[in-house]
């Protein structure tokens, strides 16, 4: 199962184009003219021609065609099949640890101190011997078991069923836009 996957790339397309450039310069332009001159000498007028050069300033427009080179992004269109991608519900099974206890009764002896007391009849040596009694207080341990439970924590495995998602390889091809320069 395909489908089509499209993608716009950009090309770069260069062209040389000729610009016409233009600049003005100025000239200095002169030429002599005569300029006629008098004085007087001795009460008499004498004149002549001067010759003067005179200058001006001609602008001259100066113009040549320079190349360069004008370039532009023309999108180009690429398409391809790719295979679409089929996922299926898989079930695994998912264990873990779970705590409990495991109690049992085991006997123990507790023992206690009790005291009573003990006499006995000692003889005495008097004039007329009277039996005298003389007590003195013991002490004896009395023990008696005494059941009691001791548990212990075991850990157990539970396993269940649990879905995952398991997937088919698809192949999907990235396209970028790259600009390419086109001489």
């Amino acid at each position: 199962d395909y489908s089509q996957e499209c993608s716009t790339t950009y090309e770069q397309e260069c062209s040389t184009v000729t610009e016409r450039q233009c600049s003005t310069t100025y000239e200095k332009q002169c030429h002599t003219t005569t300029e006629r001159e008098c004085t007087f000498v001795n009460g008499r007028e004498k004149c002549w021609d001067e010759p003067r050069e005179v200058c001006n300033q001609v602008p001259r427009e100066n113009c040549r065609d320079v190349p360069r080179q004008q370039c532009n992004q023309v999108p180009r269109q690429q398409c391809q099949q790719v295979p679409n991608q089929v996922c299926n519900q898989v079930p695994k099974q998912s264990c873990q640890q779970v705590p409990r206890k495991n109690c049992q009764n085991v006997p123990r002896q507790e023992c206690s101190t009790e005291s009573r007391q003990q006499c006995q009849t000692v003889s005495r040596p008097v004039t007329t011997s009277v039996p005298e009694e003389r007590c003195a207080t013991v002490h004896d341990e009395v023990c008696e078991n005494v059941p009691r439970q001791v548990c212990q924590h075991i850990q157990d495995k539970v396993s269940r069923q649990v879905p995952r998602q398991e997937c088919k390889a698809v192949y999907n091809q990235v396209c970028n836009q790259v600009p390419r320069q086109k001489t």
